[in-house]
């Protein structure tokens, strides 16, 4: 092998300053929120796990004032929280000057009251709350199938409008300590412009109390 070495151009970036005078349209929010959504749902088991706590790092470093008293976090972050930290980042910073800026369109959207209560009960109750997409579905590869309300039988169409989601979900109920695990399927239609129009989805709740009942049984 030659000792003869060539020199190659490269590019590295001054991280001590800010990129100035950029201008972005808000779309770019919505296509980085979605982006983010996915790089969560098509990660890992254990990296899943840790958004949660994740999500409470990126807190701490947002809150931090460079000007203040207080010193920076020193809060280490594996490569999926780092990766997940610029995403997170990013959206923040162009959330608040669209805000700052007046681009931010606030409006009402109707919310089942019961279904608003049953979530803020799940938050409550439990700990870690994390999807498992396609985890005991039809395949464990996919949890999302376009097209048709039917796994099998019934009304078939060509169109994306209907969707059938499979995954599992796993918490960690926060009195006992006991880990649950819950098969959960949905369907879900949307219209013409992309707007979620049905929701309903299938668990069973009897079988998460029937572990936490029998987590609390086995520590006796």
């Amino acid at each position: 092998m030659s000792d003869k070495t060539i020199k190659q151009e490269m590019v590295t970036y001054d991280f001590t300053k800010n990129i100035v005078g950029i201008e972005i349209n808000p779309s770019f929010i919505v296509g980085l929120q979605t982006i983010a959504s996915k790089f969560m749902l098509d990660a890992s088991e254990e990296d899943q796990v840790k958004i949660p706590d994740a999500m409470k790092k990126f807190e701490l470093i947002m809150a931090y004032d460079p000007k203040g008293a207080d010193p920076m976090p020193q809060l280490q972050l594996d490569p999926f929280e780092q990766n997940l930290y610029v995403l997170f980042g990013l959206i923040n910073y162009l959330r608040y000057e669209a805000e700052k800026q007046g681009l931010a369109i606030k409006g009402e959207v109707e919310v089942n009251e019961d279904l608003m209560k049953a979530a803020e009960w799940y938050m409550t109750e439990f700990d870690n709350l994390t999807f498992l997409a396609g985890d005991g579905g039809i395949d464990s590869d996919s949890a999302y199938w376009g097209g048709s309300f039917y796994s099998e039988l019934g009304e078939q169409t060509s169109k994306p409008n209907g969707v059938r989601i499979y995954g599992t979900w796993t918490a960690t109920h926060t009195v006992s300590g006991a880990t649950v695990n819950n098969k959960w399927y949905a369907v879900v239609s949307f219209n013409e412009d992309g707007k979620v129009v049905m929701f309903s989805d299938w668990m069973d709740v009897t079988g998460m109390q029937t572990q936490i009942d029998a987590h609390i049984a086995a520590q006796e």
